[in-house]
């Protein structure tokens, strides 16, 4: 007996909608979950504070009782400063005071949303990077896949003139509707800035990288050990934009975190993916192909417009895709150019990324 293809898509529908149901019901017990966590974590934290404040709070009295007995010995005579002053530096020598304690406020729990990671890929785009919009300093691959900045700190005369003081590059196609999302694999110890701009934001001149100046970017531009000894290394960076929402989104794909959210923002005209690396620092930024090998979405099927490429030729010299298991042994570069030699990292200035 075969059952009529009738029977079989209504039993697949009450499949689908069970799985779905399920799948809102575990979901909606996992965010209870967090939120519980985040309520017991700042108990926690109000708690260690109040203890702390209270230490503070009794040390400073002590302190203060001190100082007015002192100030009141002060005012009588000179015989009658002498008596019991033993006592009084007795008090002062056992007197300990105790330095305020180092309370972290970052928290420990994380918002982690199981297949977040997996639905945005959904939206997962093909961008390349553009070479003519890239800073002088910075080397591409011959995919233009990976950026690379081969000799921190050696920036030749005249690049600032030509390309700004921070290098940066940005990727193709231009996004002016829809939603569309792509991952970028940052070499360990890089610092990373990465979002979009508007197509004719001012990258070499900006005085900061604000929405206000047409930026919408996030990332880690501290090296190690400047403020922080330890610093979360995000290797994998997922960005997803959501132009009619008014929505950027960063994300670590490594453990499916968000790493930061622009929310109403007011898009308006062509964006493009860009993407900065310090000066201080052998940063090696590659675009991440879906995993699985499965096709990317065109820009323009599911952002309702078409969206118009800027790719461009160039003759600048390529580098290789780092962390690419895949790639040929073989170089890509031309025989005998500097950049068929793998860059050496110069201690002191690359950062983990945070």
């Amino acid at each position: 007996f075969v059952p009529h293809p009738q029977v079989k898509v209504q039993k697949q529908k009450q499949r689908t909608v069970s799985q779905f149901e399920k799948f809102r019901q575990l979901l909606a017990e996992e965010e209870l979950r967090i939120l519980q966590e985040l309520e017991e974590e700042e108990v926690a934290k109000r708690q260690t504070l109040r203890e702390e404040e209270q230490t503070l709070a009794q040390q400073s009295q002590t302190v203060q009782e001190l100082i007015a007995e002192l100030e009141g010995r002060s005012q009588r005579p000179a015989l009658g400063l002498l008596q019991g002053l033993g006592e009084i530096l007795s008090r002062v020598e056992h007197l300990k005071l105790q330095t305020p304690k180092d309370i972290p406020m970052e928290l420990k729990t994380v918002c982690k949303v199981p297949g977040l990671v997996d639905t945005l890929r959904r939206f997962q785009v093909v961008v390349t990077l553009d070479p003519e919009s890239m800073h002088p300093s910075l080397t591409l691959s011959k995919d233009r896949k990976t950026v690379l900045q081969v000799q921190p700190w050696r920036v030749q005369p005249g690049m600032e003139s030509l390309g700004g003081s921070f290098p940066s590059v940005l990727g193709s196609p231009c996004l002016s509707a829809g939603r569309h999302y792509w991952e970028v694999e940052v070499k360990e110890g890089g610092n990373w800035l990465l979002g979009v701009c508007k197509e004719d934001a001012d990258r070499k001149d900006s005085p900061n990288w604000s929405p206000d100046c047409g930026f919408w970017c996030m990332g880690d531009l501290i090296p190690t050990g400047a403020l922080s000894p330890q610093k979360t290394s995000h290797t994998r960076i997922g960005i997803f934009l959501d132009y009619e929402a008014g929505e950027l989104s960063l994300y670590n794909v490594n453990d499916e975190t968000s790493i930061y959210t622009f929310a109403q923002a007011c898009f308006t005209g062509a964006l493009r993916p860009v993407f900065f690396i310090p000066s201080w620092c052998q940063t090696c930024l590659t675009i991440c192909s879906r995993p699985g090998g499965a096709a990317a979405v065109s820009p323009s099927a599911e952002g309702g417009k078409p969206l118009a490429a800027s790719l461009r030729g160039s003759s600048k010299p390529s580098l290789f895709v780092f962390g690419d298991a895949s790639a040929s042994s073989a170089s890509p570069f031309p025989a005998g150019s500097p950049s068929s030699e793998q860059p050496q990292k110069e201690e002191g200035h690359a950062g983990r990324s945070h």
